[in-house]
């Protein structure tokens, strides 16, 4: 859970892309989601653990984020 809860939005994204939304802005938008949300992950994970492992946990769940936004530049073509 981040912010807020993605899976409705997500399932919201699969539904309307190809209808009311092109293919390409509703993958771009799930993949956004889902990297937004791991990113405040590792914000709460910082803020409410011990320094070494907020400082980890915000690392990967950052990188985890930066590998998920990637396939942006190949759809954005």
């Amino acid at each position: 859970m981040g912010v807020s809860d993605v899976d409705p939005f997500i399932m919201g994204m699969t539904q309307a892309g190809g209808t009311t939304t092109s293919l390409t802005v509703a993958a771009a938008a799930i993949l956004i989601a889902a990297a937004s949300n791991n990113l405040v992950k590792g914000i709460y994970a910082f803020s409410m653990s011990d320094r070494k492992t907020g400082i980890q946990s915000l690392s990967l769940l950052a990188a985890l984020a930066a590998a998920g936004l990637a396939p942006l530049v190949w759809l954005m073509r």
